[in-house]
């Protein structure tokens, strides 16, 4: 596939169709995103970002939607949807726009919130809930005193985040206050486990590990391999799955309201007697670091099984039997320190 590299001077304002012929299912990253802005603040900018060029459905301006200055109006879920011939994707924002009285409180907990007004006669208080009335008696988790000066929620879930208004009316005029209430619901992982669920796969097949986590705000994904940080995206894929990649992976989904975890443990990789084994290990630094090979702890002197290859260097076990099953090592040292990969061989006998 290559795709013809040009470029063209154009005007701020202008708006220019690109477009590139490649057949590629179009893909967002990350899945969702959640923004909060405060009042009044002048400018909200959403990107999104393809592989290739695709043509966009979006309200105003191509990729990139401004908004400003904010005002409660504002606050939705927002969606772009990216589409091309071989199918379609899209990427949500949802904008929680703060009042100028803003509550964080955790899934669960009681929450009064007050309204004192005052006048001549005394003026007449009811609530509104995102610009619906409210009434007491409508739910049971919901309290009001008689003269409306406090509400009171029971119980918070995430349904309860919004808008509340207190409007205060009277022969005289009115007025109002708003609270914008945000209700921390800590992660939760689809099909989370207490123990790491168990992944086996042949040698050279494709595996995905799924993390799909919820929560309010929405949690930020990471990973991590037998305890070591790794660069995946929320559903990791490993596309050719070899015998370094054994391990436990754990997916950690993390917010303000807390943390999930989710892990999965990668069985070391069979293969059936008689196959061909290459193991591979990659060795920077500097000075270049000296690389030697173990096998259960024992160092090993296939010097002839060898390949060298600039910074790379590859261990061939050819026709291999249930003898050569173990635990392979390769270890990286120089004046710096050391470093070492470890390789999980499991041969399955004919």
């Amino acid at each position: 596939m290559s795709v013809m590299r040009w470029s063209k001077n154009v005007k701020w304002s202008w708006a220019i169709p690109l477009v590139c012929h490649v057949k590629v299912m179009p893909f967002l990253r990350p899945k969702s995103a959640g923004t909060k802005m405060g009042k009044n603040s002048p400018l909200l900018m959403a990107f999104c970002y393809c592989q290739v060029i695709l043509q966009w459905q979006w309200s105003i301006r191509g990729n990139r939607l401004e908004l400003g200055p904010l005002t409660l109006s504002h606050a939705g879920t927002y969606t772009c949807v990216a589409k091309n011939s071989e199918g379609q994707t899209q990427r949500e924002y949802k904008l929680t726009v703060l009042g100028e009285f803003y509550k964080l409180a955790p899934l669960g907990q009681e929450l009064t919130l007050e309204c004192k007004a005052n006048g001549i006669p005394s003026p007449q208080i009811s609530w509104l809930k995102d610009g619906v009335t409210l009434a007491g008696s409508e739910t049971q988790h919901i309290h009001m005193t008689p003269d409306g000066s406090t509400l009171t929620l029971l119980r918070l879930s995430a349904e309860d985040s919004g808008t509340y208004t207190c409007l205060a009316i009277s022969p005289s005029g009115q007025d109002s206050k708003i609270y914008t209430l945000f209700v921390l619901v800590p992660p939760s992982i689809s099909g989370e486990t207490t123990v790491p669920r168990e992944v086996q796969a042949p040698q050279d097949s494709a595996v995905s590990l799924e993390c799909h986590a919820v929560g309010n705000p929405p949690p930020q994904i990471s990973w991590l391999k037998n305890g070591r940080p790794l660069l995946l995206s929320p559903r990791s894929r490993l596309l050719s799955v070899q015998l370094s990649d054994s391990g436990v992976y754990t997916c950690i989904a993390r917010s303000r309201a807390g943390l999930a975890e989710l892990s999965y443990d990668v069985q070391p990789v069979t293969v059936v007697q008689g196959s061909l084994v290459t193991l591979t290990c990659e060795a920077r630094g500097v000075p270049p670091p000296t690389l030697t090979w173990f096998k259960d702890g024992q160092p090993l002197s296939l010097h002839r099984n060898l390949l060298l290859d600039g910074q790379e260097t590859r261990l061939q076990l050819p026709d291999v039997a249930p003898g050569d099953a173990g635990l392979y090592s390769c270890v990286a040292s120089n004046q710096a320190g050391s470093s070492t990969k470890g390789f999980n061989l499991t041969v399955l006998a004919k």
